[in-house]
């Protein structure tokens, strides 16, 4: 879908969201770390697109119908 992928790092977000590739982990039920992420994604748009496109690239490479169904 091409959407930046911000989430809490628990579970799984760890393993679809690594390290500022494929997306923006946050500390997970710390309100100050969501916002501070929000705000340093904000205050840099342009590494925004940079991270939209790698993580719809994995996606695309790493999660198909057809690697699941495996």
């Amino acid at each position: 879908m091409e959407k930046l992928l911000v989430a809490g790092d628990i579970g799984g977000h760890r393993e679809l969201i690594q390290g500022c590739e494929t997306g923006v982990l946050f500390q997970a039920g710390n309100l100050e770390s969501l916002a501070q992420t929000r705000q340093e994604l904000l205050r840099n748009p342009d590494p925004v697109q940079q991270l939209v496109k790698r993580g719809n690239a994995w996606v695309s490479q790493q999660r198909s119908w057809e690697k699941i169904v495996r």
